[in-house]
């Protein structure tokens, strides 16, 4: 004759149970977490990867001593230098010199939302052979870039951006980019000396 499971053994097993299962569910939550920590660091690091090859590409390009640095914003400083519309015509370039013929300013900027915009701006009918005497960041470094003045075109870079500084010692340019994204940060240092020293 089987004999049956008493009230206390029952309950004692519903109790291990319950244990058992509570710590399956905290092991869950935490590689969940885990999980979504990764994912958000990785997004940072690509974010700051995707960053730095536009910076290095466009910076490396420009004229140190005819970009212009708008510091007013503590933290979300902005930049704007010349750049050519078109690298890849033969046209672009100084028959004398060589050099770039300059017709285009770019700049970079965060707003206060933390996205990172890259800026193609016309200057109209002058080339850009020198520092941008129009450029104003009321007109030029608007929270929508989307109603920036002479603006040919944009694009958002990164959309976590906690701190952009750009400091300039009239033959380098340096950056200092910090990404924020749940209380993970990603930090770029750079340091880049032009190529074309005068325009």
């Amino acid at each position: 004759m089987k004999k049956g499971a008493t009230l206390l053994e029952t309950l004692v097993a519903c109790a291990v149970l319950s244990l058992l299962m509570i710590a399956l569910f905290a092991l869950f939550r935490m590689g969940t977490r885990m999980f979504q920590l990764s994912i958000t660091r990785q997004g940072l690091e690509g974010e700051a990867r995707r960053v730095s090859a536009w910076l290095e590409k466009d910076l490396r390009r420009t004229v140190a001593a005819s970009t212009v640095l708008d510091t007013s914003r503590p933290q979300r400083h902005g930049l704007c230098c010349p750049t050519l519309a078109r690298w890849d015509l033969p046209t672009s370039y100084s028959p004398q010199s060589g050099l770039p013929d300059w017709d285009r300013y770019l700049s970079y900027y965060a707003n206060n939302t933390g996205h990172l915009y890259r800026c193609l701006y016309h200057p109209g009918a002058a080339k850009a052979h020198h520092p941008w005497a129009a450029f104003d960041p009321a007109a030029h470094l608007r929270e929508d870039p989307g109603l920036n003045s002479n603006q040919e075109s944009y694009q958002t870079l990164a959309d976590d951006v906690q701190e952009l500084t750009f400091g300039t010692d009239g033959k380098s340019l340096m950056v200092k980019l910090i990404l924020e994204k749940q209380a993970k940060t990603s930090e770029l240092r750079l340091e880049i000396r032009p190529q074309n020293q005068e325009p």
